[in-house]
């Protein structure tokens, strides 16, 4: 049993953060960390637009 992990740079922010490659949310196939989904939710809600939901395993390494 192995376990991988997604090491990137947030297209937005800038921070390097671990996700799981398959389930991260990104942009362009940039990856976001989870800071600024969750900072950038209330604000899409304000504006009229679904909040930008991401699966419980995101943010977690992957078993392979």
């Amino acid at each position: 049993m192995g376990y991988t992990t997604l090491l990137a740079r947030c297209l937005n922010c800038g921070r390097w953060f671990c996700s799981n490659l398959y389930l991260v949310p990104s942009c362009n196939n940039e990856p976001i960390c989870k800071q600024c989904v969750d900072h950038v939710n209330p604000i899409r809600i304000a504006n009229g637009l679904g909040p930008i939901v991401y699966d419980s395993g995101a943010y977690e390494v992957q078993e392979v």
